[in-house]
């Protein structure tokens, strides 16, 4: 497109009719009969028709009868070739409705309407008003140009979004005839809505977004005080009711905020997503800096316009005065970057020092031009033009000023006064071509006319006028009454689609001549391209490779200049996609010069192509051994050749056709050539493959296994075979005994065959010695048996436990055993079992029978525990572990001549270290309990316990007691008493037993001297028979605290003690003396007490150590706990 701003002003053609570049369609004229009527013709009030880029024109009008009956009004379409016909009207037919109102009562008609909107999609929207039997309203209606289904987008009976217990008031002004909705290409609406709030005075107001398909609208902005511009931190308290929305969807709007509805106001120009997809922003408001001056936005707004782009232009005036600066200002939908297009600082074109005075206001195209009506500073009073200008060019073109210059078509004294658009911008369609309607005089008669402005070639012509009126119009212009041309002024011409030029130089008007009559017209204007040059591109060509790509095989574009199709030189440049193999696609751009310093460019499209498959030749069929490699390199391959692919894939597939058997088959293999592109050719070799030989097979080694082993293959071995053909052959096996020397011995021959899948068999033999090496598994209670001589006899006869065998090999096993008839009592015996095979092999195993003697001896060994006091208490506690043996009563008699019949501890204990060959007859350890059990043949007997009470492994106390007359099948109680004083000294015990009362009587046995004062006890135990009178005097030569203690043994239990302090001076063994009564009988007893002093105590004394210990009356600590371990005292006792 050429820029407005380069157009120079010598080029504007004034006063030269373009009359024969023109050509009109009457649409409408009063009179004529509206579609869809008879009986009736249009009056002249008409409203100013409204044209879309395919030529289709919509308006409103009137009709009536003669004498001004059957008034209806309508809206109107024109499609191109069509007749005119009827979107809708008022007319009923018999009370009913020709077209139902949408979203109300059957029986409700429309009664008035506005113009109509028309998109380049189709869709018409329209204002009306109707009333019915629910009462009167207004709202928003759409259909389409071919008459579709009419939608409500909204009406006085629906809520208003964000105020949903408000309905719409009404979306007009009275008196106002300004339409307040708008529409993109898209289908999106933007309206303006009035409504009432509960407890407020004032009426509120806001945009709304919705679409031509209807449905519930969004709520973009209203002037509640609720809604904050996304940028700013005080609310909207002002929304204006004109609206512009591009085809991005954002519609532009002017708006006050203020924190309250009584708070000074901040006006802006702001922008909001139609789809309410989020809050407006600010464009520009009151306080910003404005561009081009040091100034900042003042309150003075009017109407903004936006583009498809989404710039923004509108007029600004920074002050009330006359003289304030103004201008036109551009910005961005999203809050860019604001830009200064032209202001009351720039000079009138053409007037030398004359700067212009009053900018009104502009509609943008899609490159942002615009045509504006400026006054400038001329001394004449309201001197002024139309000028055209752009957002990113220079300073503005003048199309014609008033007052000094003739209109195209005329000449002089001919002038230009007022142009229509008052404050308006001229109508501007995208190649920059603008109408405009004028008026002025012409001498003395009044001058109408409407214009074209160029963009193209900046030329200024005549569309149609007062003096062209009746040829091209069929009217004339008279002196009085109604006269003039009408068009929609330029910012109605892009925020409403109230359009009265399309981008096809179609201009719409209304036109009233001098009789009142009028009508409705379009003027078709054979202008230039708008300066866009036309550039022609080459047909896209598919080509077969290896055709040529070059530009001589393939053509060249064309173009030509847009104003005077003049042709351009042209240049290309390809940018290729690869393909496959040699193919491609190639974008051939052509590129000329567009005139405006940028570039037109087409784009044409090479595709080369390989659609043509390779040749190939497949190697001569051939027969092959099974073990011979089938695979290419030995039976050859297929050769191949194309046209575009110096290297086509060749490749195979083999189908394998079974033979006769496994390794006997035909491949047939299939080979395929194909190129880069896919394309592929095929042909077939055949493969025969034979097996005629046999494998080989090898045999396990000969192995000898135990008759009880297995002797399948899995554990004497698997015959291998190989063939060169089968991975597996099979192999099998057949077996041969020859027996052997016993009946679990024998050999087997195993033969071994190999056979392969087609047949083809080996063998080999493998020997197999069976042996039986391994005895029978005996099983037999080996624990010790033991066996009672109930009767005493000396002997008992052998009872063993049952023995069985199992042999691997034998069923039937042999069981033998060395046991004697009888056994000796008192013996241990090892017996032998032992289980023989039929082979001669032997198992054996053993256990011990022992036979018990037929009496028992039940030794109980304790601590008497005596407490303070001449009658103390005492307390049995049993010794746990002591050693007890039970010696022949004849075990003195062994022990030499120095061992006499006292029976002391040292006594007892010289039966241990002295007697090496005592007869012992049996030994035990006390329990828990202290007590252990013996079995022993009848007779007399010594038993003795000897006492580690340190825990040291030193034996240190010997306690014995005879046992005498033990009987066959009885058990004698033998009772061996350790007594406790209580200073805690541990004293071996002397005991007395008699069976005629079963009175126990405990004494020491020796009384050991290391302190001057010593507890001297007797105890006393008595079983069954109580009722015993005990009498005791202390040892004779010791001082004791009395001279004599007595007790009744009514108890288990009882007790005296003296106590002593003085051991006498004679030093010789002494005696005490007790009387027992039982039954009115007295027993005087005497027993001996050894004395001994421990070598401190006999020097505190004052005795000679020495000659004390020559007389054996000194007690050594070594003496005492000799031998040092009880384990070589154990050794010295014979057992038998």
């Amino acid at each position: 497109m050429r820029s407005i701003a380069t157009l120079a002003i010598a080029t504007l053609v004034m006063g030269v009719s373009a009359r024969g570049a023109v050509t009109f369609d009457r649409i409408a004229r009063e009179g004529d009969t509206p579609p869809g009527r008879s009986g009736v013709g249009f009056v002249r009030l008409f409203g100013i028709p409204s044209i879309n880029d395919g030529g289709v024109v919509v308006f409103r009008g009137n009709s009536q009868a003669s004498g001004g009956s059957n008034s209806a009004a309508g809206l109107y379409v024109q499609r191109p070739g069509e007749a005119l016909d009827v979107l809708v009207d008022t007319t009923q037919t018999s009370g009913v409705p020709t077209f139902a109102v949408p979203g109300q009562p059957a029986g409700t008609n429309f009664g008035s309407f506005k113009d109509p909107i028309v998109t380049n999609s189709g869709d018409v929207l329209f204002f009306a008003g109707w009333a019915g039997p629910g009462g009167g309203g207004e709202g928003f209606y759409a259909t389409t140009t071919t008459g579709g289904a009419m939608v409500k987008i909204v009406d006085t009976t629906d809520a208003v979004p964000g105020f949903p217990a408000s309905l719409f008031k009404g979306f007009s002004f009275s008196g106002i005839d300004r339409l307040m909705i708008s529409a993109n290409d898209a289908g999106e609406v933007v309206f303006f809505g009035r409504f009432d709030r509960t407890g407020f005075p004032f009426e509120s107001g806001g945009l709304y977004g919705t679409s031509v398909a209807g449905g519930t609208p969004v709520r973009l902005v209203d002037n509640t005080g609720t809604m904050l511009p996304v940028d700013q931190a005080v609310p909207f308290q002002e929304v204006k009711d004109e609206a512009a929305i591009n085809g991005a969807g954002f519609v532009v709007f002017e708006g006050g905020i203020a924190s309250t509805p009584s708070a000074s106001r901040f006006r802006g120009i702001f922008a909001v997503p139609v789809a309410g997809t989020s809050l407006p922003k600010t464009v520009a408001i009151k306080g910003g800096a404005a561009p081009g001056t040091v100034l900042t936005f003042a309150d003075l707004w009017a109407r903004a316009d936006v583009n498809d782009a989404g710039t923004v232009v509108f007029r600004h005036k920074f002050g009330s005065s006359p003289t304030a600066l103004n201008g036109l200002y551009a910005g961005t939908v999203t809050g860019g970057p604001l830009s200064r297009v032209v202001d009351t600082t720039f000079a009138v074109p053409g007037k030398t020092g004359v700067l212009f005075a009053d900018i009104q206001s502009a509609s943008i195209n899609a490159s942002g031009e615009m045509g504006f009506l400026a006054l400038d500073a001329d001394p004449i009073a309201n001197n002024g033009g139309m000028h055209a200008t752009s957002v990113a060019n220079g300073p503005p073109t003048l199309l014609i000023n008033t007052f000094d210059d003739p209109p195209p078509g005329r000449v002089a004294p001919a002038v230009l006064q007022s142009f229509q658009p008052l404050f308006d911008g001229p109508p501007i369609n995208d190649d920059g071509n603008i109408a405009l309607a004028g008026a002025g005089a012409d001498g003395s008669a009044t001058l109408f006319g409407l214009y074209f402005y160029s963009g193209c070639d900046g030329s200024f012509s005549r569309i149609a006028d007062d003096l062209t009126a009746s040829a091209d119009l069929s009217g004339t212009f008279g002196t009085s009454g109604d006269r003039r041309f009408a068009i929609h002024t330029g910012v109605n011409t892009r925020r409403g689609h109230l359009r009265s030029l399309n981008n096809g130089n179609d201009v719409a008007f209304f036109v009233s001549f001098s009789n009142f009559a009028g009508g409705i017209y379009v003027a078709h204007v054979a202008a230039g391209g708008g300066g866009t040059a036309t550039i022609t591109c080459p047909a896209d060509a598919v080509l077969e490779c290896p055709e040529q790509t070059t530009v001589a095989s393939n053509g060249t574009a064309t173009a030509a200049d847009g104003c005077t199709g003049a042709s351009i030189p042209v240049t290309s440049s390809d940018v290729s996609a690869a393909g496959c193999g040699v193919t491609e696609t190639i974008t051939r751009t052509w590129s000329a010069d567009d005139g405006s310093g940028g570039s037109i460019t087409c784009d044409q499209t090479i595709s080369v192509n390989d659609t043509i498959a390779p040749t190939i030749t497949c190697p001569a069929d051939v027969t092959m051994a099974c073990d011979s490699p089938v695979d290419p390199g030995t039976t050859g391959s297929a050769t191949a050749g194309d046209a575009c692919d110096a290297a086509a894939m060749v490749a195979h597939a083999d189908v394998v056709t079974a033979g006769s058997c496994a390794d006997a088959y035909v491949i047939t293999r299939t080979w395929t050539a194909t190129d880069a592109c896919g394309n592929a050719a095929s042909c077939d070799q055949t493969i025969t493959v034979i097996d005629i030989v046999a494998p080989t097979v090898s045999c396990p080694v000969d192995v000898t296994v135990a008759c009880d082993s297995p002797a399948d293959p899995g554990t004497t071995g698997s015959a291998t075979a190989d063939d060169v053909c089968d991975a597996a052959p099979a192999v099998s096996h057949a077996d041969a005994t020859t027996p052997g020397a016993c009946d679990d011995e024998f050999v087997i021959t195993r033969t071994w065959t190999a056979t392969d899948a087609c047949g083809n068999a080996a063998s080999c033999n493998q020997a197999i010695t069976v042996t039986d090496d391994d005895g029978p598994v005996l099983t037999v209670d080996t624990s010790p048996v033991t066996i009672v001589d109930v009767n005493c006899s000396g002997d008992e006869p052998v009872s063993l436990p049952p023995a069985t065998a199992v042999d691997d090999c034998d069923d039937d096993v042999t069981i033998t055993s060395d046991a004697p008839a009888a056994l000796d009592a008192g013996e241990t015996t090892t017996v032998t079992i032992t289980a023989s095979d039929d082979c001669g092999n032997d198992t054996s195993d053993s256990l011990d029978v022992a036979v018990k003697y037929g009496a028992k001896l039940r030794v109980r060994v304790h601590e008497m525990r005596f407490s303070i006091g001449h009658h103390p208490v005492v307390t049995l506690v049993p010794i746990v572990g002591a050693e007890v043996v039970v010696f022949n009563r004849h075990a003195h008699e062994f022990c030499g001549h120095h061992l006499g019949w006292w029976h002391g501890w040292h006594w007892w204990r010289h039966l241990f270290d002295d007697c090496e060959e005592s007869p012992v007859v049996n030994q035990g350890v006390t329990g828990a309990n202290g007590i252990v059990e013996m079995d022993v043949p009848p007779g007399h007997y010594l038993v003795v316990a000897r006492l580690d009470l340190d825990d040291n492994g030193e034996f240190d106390h010997f306690i014995g007691h005879p046992a005498r007359n033990v009987t066959c099948g009885e058990t004698e109680d033998v009772r061996l008493r350790l007594l406790v004083t209580p200073r805690g000294k541990k004293l071996a015990a002397k005991c007395w037993h008699f069976t005629g009362s079963d009175l126990l009587v405990a004494e020491p046995d020796m009384m050991i001297w290391d302190e001057p004062e010593q507890e001297y006890p007797f105890g006393f135990e008595a079983v069954g028979d109580w009722g015993v009178n005990v009498s005791v005097a202390p040892p004779e030569g010791f001082v004791a605290d009395h001279e004599n203690l007595g007790t009744e043994v009514d108890d288990e239990v009882a007790a005296v003690q003296f106590t002593v302090t003085e051991v006498g001076s004679d030093l010789v063994p002494t005696q005490t003396a007790m009387a027992i009564t039982h039954n009115g009988r007295r027993y005087d007893i005497r027993s001996k007490v050894g004395i001994r002093l421990t070598p401190d105590y006999a020097l505190s004394r004052g005795f000679d150590v020495n000659q004390l210990r020559r007389q054996g009356l000194i007690h050594e600590k070594s003496e005492r706990d000799k031998p040092s371990d009880g384990k070589e005292a154990r050794t010295r006792v014979r057992q038998r």
